[in-house]
């Protein structure tokens, strides 16, 4: 269970999981109310349409399926106030209790052995092991798996195997009659019975297994572009995150050939003498912004921004063939959109200089754990 223990340990993973776990406890649920209206509809149909046959037959079925369906009409029912009760918890921000699952999950595994108890009062208890009832011990347990914790999915397979084979055990040595086929008086017969719902429930579990895996991937992608947006706040494009991801966000020392440009708004201090810091900061966002934009599309990256400029490097740390070019179509963009501002009045009418130099660089980070450049 290491995997399990390591997701714990992260606060990040362990909301997120466990909102997870309640969505899924709520399929679950809605999955098991299916399965137990079709049971239901399924006995209601046996007895109402071919009551005639089973009467003559044996009369008995007749009031098992009665009890069974009250069984499970009340089943389905409790199904959907459990459902109710997670959305309600889940809107509060309240997880479910851990200790609640597994009494859930016994109840629930409990059910058909109930069920077998019910038919065998009613009918050779033989007869009421090898039924239907058999078959919604796999329901229960494959339905587990949606609870996301093969832990869960391992105690309904255990307890499936446990509750059949005792059961099967008591009736057994307690049999007024045998049955006509001799291998269903055999102990064996129901302890391997029992033996094939334990496996499932470890199947069920492994299932669950992969799935939690799948999820925890899935925030842990989400950590990692919550932390590269960390390292270089606003100033990184979509395509720029999507790449750094799939380097696992390293960032190595190393050489490398990059594009660097300077920009710098001239007469700046001069525009600046008589305006207030409010004005300045308008002025500011108004041209660097759209000039920022235009560097992240065309895959740059912004390292500093200096009150009347800003430095961008293309190539790094993310390596591209076109750095240069990239670098050469961003700077005419900027100008060609600088020009049509200018000319709307859109800002106060301002002028750029570019510099752009292409070579050797030595790319990496600096600084702190914290506080990195």
């Amino acid at each position: 269970m290491k995997f399990i223990d390591r997701l714990n340990e992260n606060k990040f993973y362990e909301s997120h999981f466990n909102r997870e776990i309640m969505q899924s406890e709520r399929l679950r649920e809605f999955v098991l109310g299916g399965v137990i209206l079709l049971f239901a509809l399924g006995s209601f149909i046996n007895v109402f349409l071919f009551g005639d046959d089973y009467k003559e037959k044996i009369p008995e079925l007749i009031n098992a399926f009665k009890w069974i369906i009250l069984l499970f009409l009340f089943l389905a029912v409790r199904s959907f106030f459990v459902r109710k009760v997670i959305k309600i918890r889940m809107k509060k921000g309240k997880d479910l209790p851990y200790y609640l699952r597994y009494i859930n999950a016994f109840f629930e595994v409990s059910v058909p052995t109930l069920g077998i108890v019910i038919l065998s009062i009613h009918i050779e208890p033989i007869a009421a092991l090898v039924s239907p009832m058999l078959l919604l011990y796999f329901s229960i347990i494959i339905i587990s798996s949606l609870e996301l914790d093969p832990r869960i999915s391992f105690f309904v397979g255990a307890v499936a195997a446990a509750e059949y084979i005792l059961l099967s055990l008591f009736y057994i040595n307690n049999a007024e009659h045998h049955s006509n086929i001799p291998v269903l008086d055999l102990p064996v017969a129901y302890i391997a019975r029992g033996g094939i719902l334990l496996v499932s429930g470890i199947l069920a579990g492994i299932v669950s297994i992969q799935i939690r895996k799948k999820v925890f991937k899935t925030f842990q992608v989400v950590e990692e572009r919550n932390e590269l947006e960390k390292i270089f706040g606003q100033q990184v494009s979509k395509e720029i995150v999507d790449e750094f991801i799939k380097n696992n966000m390293k960032i190595e020392n190393r050489i490398r050939e990059v594009c660097i440009m300077f920009l710098d708004i001239r007469n700046f201090s001069k525009y600046c003498e008589g305006k207030t810091p409010e004005e300045i900061n308008k002025y500011q966002n108004s041209t660097l912004g759209f000039m920022i934009d235009i560097v992240n599309k065309h895959g740059g990256i912004v390292n500093q921004i200096l009150g009347d400029g800003f430095m961008a490097t293309f190539g790094a740390p993310i390596p591209s063939e076109t750095y240069s070019k990239d670098a050469v179509m961003t700077s005419m963009k900027i100008i060609s959109s600088l020009d049509k501002k200018n000319e709307s009045g859109e800002i106060p009418h301002t002028k750029v200089r570019i510099g752009l130099h292409s070579g050797e660089v030595v790319t990496g980070n600096v600084g702190t754990v914290d506080r990195k450049q």
